[in-house]
């Protein structure tokens, strides 16, 4: 069924209904999500995981030579609010995670991640993954009850 599906994607509609949320997001071009019958969110998959307006960079521990303790001390928070587009900057310490929120009309998450890389590269932050957005089932669940 899978093949079938991404075999036919971009030529026509196909409505799949399923609770395997990661494998949607990975096959069709949209979604609309549903609670109680009734449509709380519909559009494309980088809407509705705001795959256009976030980036998360997942921040890995200081090695054994890494020149600080503390990757927070080190963090360059300042240049990447200075990014044009970043309306603001986040970081969860106790997930290791950098949060980045951006205007999509003044730039795109490939250019936020460039340009937040290479802040952190020049502080010697080690990072272990870059996501865009959320995943549709965090974004299912923070649409139902």
């Amino acid at each position: 069924m899978r093949q079938l599906i991404k075999s036919r994607k971009g030529r026509c509609t196909l409505v799949v209904s399923s609770h395997n949320l990661q494998e949607l997001e990975e096959i069709c071009d949209g979604a609309a999500i549903l609670d109680r019958g009734r449509v709380v969110a519909s559009g494309s998959m980088s809407e509705l995981t705001a795959a256009s307006e976030e980036v998360h960079i997942k921040i890995g521990r200081p090695g054994p030579t890494a020149p600080y303790k503390n990757v927070l001390a080190v963090m360059p928070m300042e240049p990447m609010r200075a990014i044009p587009g970043v309306s603001r900057v986040e970081f969860d310490d106790d997930k290791e995670l950098l949060s980045l929120y951006f205007d999509r009309k003044v730039a795109d998450a490939e250019s936020i991640i460039g340009q937040s890389l290479w802040h952190l590269l020049q502080a010697q932050v080690r990072i272990s993954g870059v996501t865009k957005g959320r995943g549709l089932e965090q974004r299912v669940m923070e649409l139902t009850d």
